[in-house]
Formats: C-alpha cells, sequence, structure tokens
C-alpha cells in the first residue's frame, strides 16, 4: 500500500489484535499500566483545577454567612487593628498569639498579603496547611479568608509524586510515547520516540502517511490495518508487533499499544495516546528460542517414538527431524557394527532425490567410546548450511543414539525386571519430619502394618530400643546434609517381634536445595542375618564341640602375638592328637564317637584357666593356647595335666573307652614365626610324639630348617621352570548336576622338578607370591590354559564350554592385575564369557573395597568370577553381595562333612539358599560319592567337580569328554569313609 491516507479509504477488513510472541504477554502488561498511570494523572490534574476553581466560589460564598461560618473570616485595617472577626477567626487569633514566635509568622504572611486585587498565601502550623485569601480595597483595608487546606495539600503533594514518578519510568522504561491526531491525521513522538526514529530527543509531530512509511515492507500492511481498524472504531485497542526505521541504516522490533481518549459526536476516534517498547533484543532471543523449540520438538518427538522400543521407528524418526529442521530435501541416517561396517540405512525423503556431486549436504557422526556408530547426512537445500544446522544434526543424532541404547538396555534388562517385580524392597516415603505420607505393600509385609495405619505417623513408633541414640544421631545429621545412609535398623512389629532391615534412606532435595521428602528402600534381612550369625558361628567354631576352630585359634595366637611385642608374656602353644580314635570310632560308631569328641572338649576346657583358649582343628586334633608360660616346665606341666585328665575321663565312661593323648609343644618367643607357624611347629612335635611313643608329650626342634631351605631351592629355579616347561597344567571337568554334561574344567598348575620331582602348586605358588614373581607365573598359566584348550577344543563354543582358571592372592593384588587380563585376551582371541576366574575369600575380605572395585572390573571384560573355597576365610555372604560374582565355590571340607549329619547339611543347604538370594550360582568340589552328588543336586546345587567324575587330567584326554554325559569313574573309591548315605 503507498500510503496510510490509502489504507484508511479502503473498505474495513478484519481486525487484528496484533501478532503472538514469546514476551507480548509482558510487554502488553508494561504498556497497559503506563497508560493506566498515564490517565490517572491526567484525571488528577483536571481534578486540581477543578479544585482552585471551586475554592474561590467557596470563599465567595462564605463571606456571605460570616457569622455562622465555620471558616475563620477576618477584616483588618491599613493600621493592622482587626475590625471584624467571626468566632471561628477569633478561635484562630487565640491560637496564634499564645505563641510570640508564631504571632511574628501571622504578621508577616497579612503584610505579604496586602496589594491590589486577591491575593493568596499558604500559612502552617500545627501540623495543618490554612489558605490566606485576601482582598485589598481602596481604603487598604484587607477581607481576610482562611480555608483549613491541610486534606487538598497532601492531595496535590500526592498528585506532583505520581507525574514525578511517571516521567521516571518513561525514561527508564524507553517508553515511546506518541499521539495522534485523527482530524489532522498527524502523529506526535515524545523525545524518546523521536530518538529512536533517527530524529533526535525532541518532541516531533508527522503526518501518518509518513509514519507508515517508517514501518517494515514486510509488517507494513498487517500494521496499517489494525491501525485502520482501531480508527475505524471496529476494535477497541490497538496492539501491534513490528519494525521501525531506526534513521541509522537498520530497523528497530516494537511492540506498540494505543487508546482511544476522545470520541467525536459521532462516535469515532478524535484523539489516540500510545506508547511503544524497543524489543529488538527480545525478539532476537526469541528467535533463537525458536530455533531451540524446535530441537526440542524434535527431541520430545523421539522420546515418544522410543518408548514404543522400536530401533528403527526411531532411526527413520532421526533422520525425518534432521531433513525438517534444516529445511533439506531428505535425511539419510547409517548405522554401523562394532566394525564400523553400515548394518543398517533410513532415509527419509523421495527416494529418487538425485545424488549430484556438487549438491550441498551436511554430515555429523555418532560416536560411542572414540567409535562411530552412525552417521546422520542431510542433503537438497538451496542455501549454505551452517553452523546451527551441524548443532541440530548433533544433537538429533545424539538423542536419536541415546534413545536406541535404552532400548537395548532395557531388553536387556526386561528379564531382569520380571523378577525384580516379584521380589519388591519395601518402599517408604516420610516428609522432612519423618512423618509417613507412603508406604508399599511390601513395607507393610515387613512391618506387619497397613498404610493408613501409619500414615501421618513418625517412623520412631517402629524403634525397637535395640539401636543405641548414637545410631540414629548419625542417622539424622547424614541425611540433613542431604547425604543417603545406608544402615541396617531392628524394628518392632506389629504383633511385637523383631525384624532386621537393610535400608537405604535418600534425601529427596528440592530446586532451592531444601530437603523436600525422605525416601526410604528396606530390604527384610531377619532371616538372612540368623543364617549369617550361625554361618559365623560355625566359620569361627567346631559345631560338633563348640569349641573355636582351627582359623579362630591362628587369630586368637596371632593377638598373643602382637601382645608379647609389646612386651607382654610368652605363651605355649599344644597340639593335641587323640591316640587311637579311629579305633573308638570304628567300634562304637560314628554317633558314640562323636559324643567321646564332645567329652574330651568339655575336659580340656576344665583343665585350662579363664585366660587360656582351645580350639578343635580337625578329626581328633586339638590346640591349646597357654598364656604366662614363663617357662618350657609349664607347657609340659600343663600338657602332662591334659593327658591325666583325658586318661581319666575315658577310664569314669560306662562303655570303658580306652584313649589316650600324644602332645606336641611350641613355645613363644623361643620358637618364632606366625601364629599358623607355631600351631604347625606344634603339630610336626606331635606327629613325631605318636611315632616316638603315643600318650607322651615333644617338643620343636629346628628340623624345619631343611624345609626352609627347599623353599629358597624353588625360589631360584621358578623362572627357569615357566621358560623350559617344567611347570605344565591338567584339567579336571566341571559337571552340571542337572544334565550331568560335562560343561567345563579347571586347570590346575603342577610342576615336575628335574631334582625334586613333583612340588606341590601350594608350595610353589607361595614362593612366587614372596619372591614377587607371581604376577608373572599367573600370566604364564593363564595363556598356557588359554593355549590349551582352544587349540584342543576349537568348537568349545559351541559346546558352551567354560575354562576356569584359579588366582593367587598375590596375583590379585597387584595394581596392574585387569590389565593383564585385558591384555591375555586380547593377545589371544579368547572370548572373555568362556573364562571363569576363581578367587579366594581372603582375596576379597582384606580390602573389600579395591576388591569391589576390581571384580566389577573383570565382570566389565566379559569374565565370570567365582569365590572359590567358600567358608575357609574370612568373608561373609553379606559381604559378598557386595562383590560382582557369578559363582560360589563350596570347599571340598563341607562337602566331605555331608555324612556328618544334618548339622553339616543345614550348614550347606543354608550357603547355597543365600547364594542363590544374592544371583549366585553353586560349584560344589571334592565330590567323591554318589550320594554327595545327589544331596546336592536335591539342595540346588548347579555344578560340581571331584574324583567321582575325573581327576585331573590332560587337555587331550579332557577334550574327548567335553560335552559329553559325565560317568562316574568305575571303581573308585573315596579317600575318606563316605560310605554311609545322605539325607
Amino acid at each position: 500500500m503507498g500510503s496510510f491516507a490509502v489504507l484508511l479509504s479502503e473498505s474495513p477488513a478484519m481486525a487484528s489484535d496484533g501478532r503472538s510472541g514469546l514476551l507480548t504477554a509482558f510487554t502488553f502488561t508494561a504498556l497497559a499500566t503506563a497508560a493506566l498511570v498515564a490517565a490517572v494523572v491526567l484525571a488528577l490534574m483536571l481534578k486540581r483545577a477543578r479544585r482552585r476553581a471551586l475554592q474561590h466560589a467557596e470563599l465567595l460564598q462564605l463571606a456571605g454567612v460570616p457569622e455562622g461560618n465555620p471558616h475563620p473570616i477576618l477584616r483588618i485595617a491599613a493600621s493592622g487593628d482587626v475590625r471584624y472577626a467571626n468566632p471561628a477567626a477569633n478561635a484562630l487569633l487565640g491560637k496564634i498569639g499564645a505563641d510570640p514566635a508564631l504571632w511574628s509568622r501571622w504578621q508577616d504572611a497579612l503584610r505579604a498579603l496586602r496589594g491590589v486585587g486577591r491575593t493568596e498565601r499558604r500559612f502552617e502550623f500545627d501540623d495543618r496547611v490554612y489558605l490566606l485569601s485576601g482582598v485589598t480595597d481602596a481604603a487598604r483595608c484587607l477581607d481576610l479568608f482562611v480555608l483549613d487546606v491541610t486534606d487538598l495539600f497532601a492531595k496535590e503533594h500526592a498528585l506532583s509524586q505520581s507525574e514525578a514518578r511517571l516521567a521516571l519510568v518513561t525514561r527508564t522504561a524507553q517508553l515511546g510515547l506518541f499521539e495522534i491526531d485523527v482530524s489532522k491525521r498527524t502523529i506526535t513522538y515524545n523525545d524518546i520516540y523521536a530518538w529512536q526514529l533517527g530524529l533526535g530527543p525532541v518532541v516531533y509531530t508527522e503526518s501518518l502517511d509518513l509514519w507508515a512509511e517508517r514501518v517494515h515492507p514486510a509488517e507494513r500492511e498487517a500494521t496499517l490495518r489494525a491501525m485502520q481498524e482501531f480508527i475505524g472504531g471496529r476494535i477497541g485497542r490497538y496492539r501491534m508487533e513490528h519494525r521501525l526505521d531506526n534513521g541509522r541504516g537498520g530497523w528497530i522490533w516494537v511492540s506498540s499499544i494505543a487508546e482511544v481518549t476522545e470520541i467525536e459526536p459521532t462516535g469515532l476516534p478524535r484523539q489516540i495516546i500510545g506508547s511503544h517498547l524497543d524489543v529488538t533484543e527480545l525478539k532476537v532471543s526469541q528467535i533463537a528460542l525458536e530455533r531451540n523449540n524446535r530441537r526440542n520438538l524434535a527431541q520430545l518427538d523421539l522420546m515418544s517414538i522410543g518408548d514404543s522400543g522400536s530401533e528403527s521407528a526411531v532411526f527413520a524418526c532421526a533422520a525425518q527431524h534432521a531433513a525438517a529442521i534444516t529445511d533439506s530435501a531428505c535425511g539419510v541416517l547409517h548405522v554401523f557394527d562394532d566394525k564400523g561396517k553400515a548394518e543398517a540405512t533410513y532415509r527419509f525423503g523421495p527416494s529418487d532425490h538425485p545424488q549430484r556431486a556438487n549438491e550441498l549436504r551436511l554430515e555429523s557422526e555418532v560416536r560411542e567410546n572414540g567409535q562411530i556408530v552412525a552417521r546422520l547426512t542431510v542433503a537438497g537445500r538451496a542455501t549454505e548450511y551452517d553452523a546451527d544446522d551441524r548443532a541440530s544434526l548433533q544433537i538429533i543424532g545424539a538423542e536419536a543414539w541415546r534413545l536406541v541404547l535404552r532400548i537395548r538396555q532395557a531388553r536387556k534388562l526386561e528379564i531382569q525386571s520380571r523378577v525384580l517385580q516379584s521380589a519388591v524392597n519395601g518402599i517408604v516415603i516420610t516428609d522432612p519430619e519423618g512423618r509417613v505420607e507412603w508406604a508399599n505393600p511390601a513395607f507393610e509385609r515387613i512391618t506387619g502394618y497397613k498404610l493408613d495405619e501409619m500414615a501421618g505417623q513418625d517412623l520412631r513408633f517402629l524403634r525397637s530400643g535395640e539401636l543405641d541414640e548414637s545410631f540414629y544421631r548419625r542417622l539424622w545429621e547424614t541425611i540433613s546434609e542431604g547425604r543417603s545412609f545406608t544402615g541396617e535398623f531392628i524394628n518392632r512389629r506389629k504383633d511385637g517381634t523383631l525384624v532386621t532391615i537393610d535400608q537405604v534412606i535418600t534425601p529427596v532435595v528440592g530446586a532451592g536445595g531444601q530437603i523436600e521428602k525422605y525416601i526410604a528402600i528396606s530390604e527384610d534381612i531377619t532371616e538372612r542375618k540368623s543364617v549369617e550369625s550361625r554361618l559365623v558361628y560355625l566359620r569361627q567354631h567346631d559345631e560338633l564341640t563348640g569349641l573355636l576352630n582351627r582359623a579362630s585359634m591362628i587369630d586368637v595366637i596371632d593377638r598373643a602375638i602382637a601382645e608379647q611385642e609389646r612386651g607382654g608374656p610368652g605363651f605355649a602353644v599344644l597340639y593335641v592328637g587323640l591316640d587311637h580314635f579311629k579305633v573308638v570310632n570304628d567300634q562304637l560308631g560314628r554317633q558314640s564317637a562323636d559324643k567321646v569328641l564332645q567329652r574330651v572338649a568339655v575336659t580340656l576346657n576344665d583343665c585350662l584357666r579363664p585366660t587360656d583358649n582351645v580350639g578343635r582343628c580337625g578329626g581328633d586334633e586339638f590346640v591349646v593356647l597357654q598364656r604366662m608360660a614363663k617357662s618350657v616346665d609349664d607347657a609340659a606341666n600343663l600338657a602332662r595335666r591334659l593327658v591325666a585328665a583325658l586318661n581319666h575321663a575315658m577310664e569314669a565312661d560306662p562303655q570303658e573307652v580306652r584313649l589316650g593323648a600324644s602332645i606336641g609343644i611350641s613355645v613363644f618367643p623361643a620358637d618364632q614365626g606366625s601364629a599358623d607357624e607355631l600351631v604347625t611347629k606344634a603339630e610336626l612335635a606331635m606327629r613325631r610324639a605318636k611315632t616316638e611313643a603315643r600318650g607322651s608329650l615333644r617338643y620343636f626342634t629346628p628340623s624345619l630348617q631343611e624345609a626352609a631351605q627347599t623353599r629358597a631351592k624353588l625360589a631360584s629355579a621358578l623362572p627357569a621352570a615357566m621358560r623350559e616347561g617344567q611347570i605344565f597344567l591338567l584339567y579336571q571337568p566341571l559337571i552340571d548336576l542337572q544334565s550331568e554334561a560335562v560343561i567345563g574344567c579347571e586347570a590346575l598348575a603342577r610342576w615336575k622338578h628335574p631334582e625334586l620331582g613333583m612340588v606341590s602348586p601350594v608350595q610353589f605358588i607361595a614362593v612366587a607370591e614372596e619372591t614377587g614373581l607371581i604376577g608373572e607365573l599367573g600370566l604364564y598359566i593363564l595363556h598356557r590354559a588359554i593355549r590349551d584348550f582352544a587349540g584342543a577344543i576349537p568348537d568349545a563354543g559351541s559346546k558352551n564350554l567354560t575354562l576356569s582358571v584359579n588366582l593367587s592372592f598375590g596375583q590379585f593384588a597387584e595394581s596392574e592385575f585387569v590389565d593383564s587380563i585385558r591384555g591375555a585376551l586380547d593377545a589371544t582371541g579368547f572370548p572373555p564369557e568362556r573364562l571363569e576366574l576363581e578367587l579366594t575369600e581372603t582375596m576379597l575380605a582384606l580390602e573389600p573395597e579395591r576388591a569391589s572395585e576390581t571384580t566389577r572390573a573383570l565382570s566389565a571384560l566379559g569374565c565370570k568370577l567365582a569365590i572359590d573355597d567358600f567358608g575357609t576365610g574370612y568373608s561373609s555372604l553379606a559381604q559378598l553381595r557386595h562383590f560382582s560374582v557369578d559363582y560360589l565355590k563350596i570347599d571340598r571340607s563341607f562337602v566331605v562333612d555331608l555324612e556328618g549329619g544334618e548339622g553339616p547339611q543345614a550348614v550347606v543347604r543354608a550357603a547355597i539358599a543365600m547364594a542363590h538370594s544374592l544371583g549366585m550360582a553353586i560349584i560344589a568340589e571334592g565330590v567323591e560319592t554318589l550320594e554327595q552328588a545327589e544331596f546336592l543336586r536335591s539342595a540346588g546345587a548347579e555344578v560340581v567337580q571331584g574324583y567321582l567324575y575325573g581327576k585331573p587330567m590332560p587337555i587331550e584326554d579332557f577334550a574327548a569328554m567335553a560335552g559329553e554325559i559325565a560317568k562316574p569313574l568305575a571303581g573308585y573309591r573315596p579317600t575318606h569313609s563316605a560310605s554311609r548315605r545322605l539325607h
């Protein structure tokens, strides 16, 4: 359109209330407020003018009724004498005359009022404001009217402040104000509006046609049409956002609002007043935000499709949004496998889109761990792609890949999720004060209370009193700082019984940093704690006699060594071996023999002081720690008393059991060594006593020096043994109890020394750890086992066979241990999921945090992990849950003891059940009888190994039976008396 005049002459069009934008609400609110303030100011100004006129009229009326008038009226002669005063004036003069200073000011005011015509003056006292209005006549007499204008003065003051604030707001907000005279077709700008148009900071008036030319061509038609609707009276308010020429070669965005302030008799607007705000920076931000919104909408769409669980749908959607957000003709997404080869392609756009060499295109790669996993390409746009387009592709590609990874992970977790849904932990949510807001059914089952019984109650009502206040103080100190607290709670159920729960309490922190709620996840571990307590007791004690076991006695002796090294007294270790106990066992039977051992334990205990200790080492052997032994004679005297007491106890038995004892003695510090070495020395002395004269006692002699020399010889020969192949491997089959198939083997190292013959693995592994060669030896065994296994059984994968390799403590403790395993797998190409690494309890118990980190790293490699010789170390099932372990190997000693009756069987059943509850499978070693295998199968064990199915053998022999159904060895007889059926 050429001009505003032409537009006004056109037929009316649809009214427009302006265009919506990000900041429209804010802009219109600010402008409406400014317009309202302007209207109020104008009203106040008119009111003030009217008030002035009313004051003069009121004074004229007052003059006519002086006596009854409540306002003071006076006539004062030229001499100053008061010729007339009404009652109100007399009262006023009385107050003024009482104060000399005030009277002086009054006289000054009167003198100032004398003049020609009517004069006014303000006079203040007693916090009141008076208007003195006087008229001086020809005789110089002053007719004075006094009006109390305190309230009016306050309102005028408020009006002045409002005018000042309006001016300040206008300046501060940079509001451009304008006034349109419709009849003259002119628009007048204030100084801010004029400055924004490049006209300078002056009030400026021009025609509406010129103003129309300043509107940007892109918005000119819509803007002028909206103004036409407004002037034509078809809309009640004008609102628009458009660009204006800033007179400096650029454009500014403004948000305008206007209202009609005067109306013609015809009802059409006569005068329009409005304002606008420079929103250029906000519009730029809005454009950037709109671009981000497009990206966000694309991400939301991807997330919505990702919920469907379809990878192809996500990839196809990513290609579509990539094309749309960059205004491209087509979008293509290539997905690559782990070897960098394209495995799938997803295209959006016409399939016949030409692929020209010079066509504008843009590519973005998606990487994971440095490897390209996907490439997103767009093409077919007329203009160059920019950095924003590249960023959009990167965002879409990364989001699509993230969703695909989530879909893949969800598939892996689907089975686990079903299991978890059937074993949900108790969950309770409280307010910041610990009052219950919600609890799930599992928590109701744990506590015995329904949710409606707990709601609103402080969780303290569950306390049993078993835990002291320091525990709860530590709990609240932790969670009040926004940190999670983990602990074992002993609570009281509704029925009064105690329940032990493993609970994690996590604070929910709000946006302002304040704690809004607490979430507690609870697991009922009452039964587990009971079993653990029993297992701890069994691990430390001999179940039959109640005495300490060998491991616990070693701990006690260790503490005695530490006490002596700090200046304490010496002590003696007595190793007691019963004589002829096998005869007693054969004559009386197992049950009666057990009672004999129980009576021996009581007898030994009765002979000791409270400071001494006694334990059972196994079978018919016991160890005694005699504290404060001053000399060899003290230990000998105790030994004789023990022998005599045992003889007397057996003689008093109704069955007339003949039973004696041989005792070996080592004395500390005369016999140096660790606790285990001291016990071993005493045991060697006991063996000598049995050999030389049963029923006697013997002291340890330094004959172990020869064994030490042997160890030194092994240490020097070990490197050459690895180089020359003296160390070789045998393989013992692993049997699946359900299918009885051979599913793998355990590699067992052997050393055939050219001079010493066969060397025990216990010996040379200990030597390797002492000499620092354990890392090299461990890698040698691992590489050798993998080569043997892969070479002899090339189809091990199809047969689902597993290779199990033992790890030593020294090897596990090395800082580069995990890297060495990774290097071995990379060097050999052996599948990690086929490799099972066996750890001992001691490895995990000594440094649990580091062990937990290491096991997680090994699991991440894909290796399976097993805890070897469970029950002989220091760990507990509670500790094992913190490690990433697949199998729990029940030690041979537990399997052998299965013939011992219900006690050992209960221990094994409990261990299997607890392992299963922690997600571990069971491997039982040392199985030598069909009865043992049958019991383990019924108890839930998955895998066994032992001489019943095969001794350690060369790899060629194992390869012949790999994957086949295992058959018990014909004619094999167990090494112990495992002849009775297990129940």
